[in-house]
């Protein structure tokens, strides 16, 4: 992790942090569940627009490292390798993250109707091969109320730990709402 989001880190732990230190993840991982569809428009002279490739959408990853806005720039496996193969990293203080897991709510490929169920646990990434591109992951997970799959989605988390100690990557841990409404008990959000 680079200096300026460990310093940040430090200061939230300690209490002594400062409105500045709030830290700002881009999440430019949009391609693990969208496909290439996924990756938006890039707009052309003339106002005309065309589907973005790869090689935009890395690009639009540059330049948000370039502008000092985020703290973390988190990417799939595929773009994490492109860009530390450019070296885009190098005199960045912009830290590297990884997308570690790819629940099934996020797949969104032509034709699915995955959305429409709750999402199991599933990972394409390895942790190893992770590692050699960033010291940091995002896991993510989504809860519905229900126990056996709330359990299964905890122990794939708890399995996923025990790997990310041993091949020595942290990881930060994003809890995603379900794409369908689920009883949460309404008066309890205050």
């Amino acid at each position: 992790m680079h200096a300026r989001l460990v310093e940040k880190l430090k200061r939230i732990r300690s209490g002594t942090y400062v409105p500045g230190d709030f830290i700002i993840a881009d999440a430019k991982d949009a391609e693990m569940g969208g496909g290439i569809g996924a990756l938006g428009t890039k707009r052309l002279t003339g106002g005309t627009e065309r589907p973005a490739t790869s090689t935009d959408y890395r690009q639009a990853m540059i330049d948000m490292m370039d502008s000092g806005l985020i703290d973390i720039m988190l990417t799939s496996m595929s773009s994490a390798a492109a860009l530390a193969g450019s070296g885009a990293f190098n005199a960045s203080e912009v830290t590297q993250a990884i997308r570690l897991n790819d629940a099934t709510d996020i797949w969104g490929f032509r034709g699915a109707a995955y959305r429409k169920h709750p999402a199991l646990p599933f990972r394409t990434a390895r942790l190893h091969h992770a590692r050699r591109l960033a010291a940091l992951g995002l896991y993510a997970v989504t809860f519905y109320n229900d126990c056996d799959l709330d359990v299964t989605t905890l122990e794939a988390y708890g399995r996923f730990r025990q790997e990310a100690e041993k091949a020595g990557i942290a990881h930060f841990l994003e809890v995603f709402n379900p794409a369908f409404p689920i009883d949460t008990g309404r008066a309890e959000l205050g």
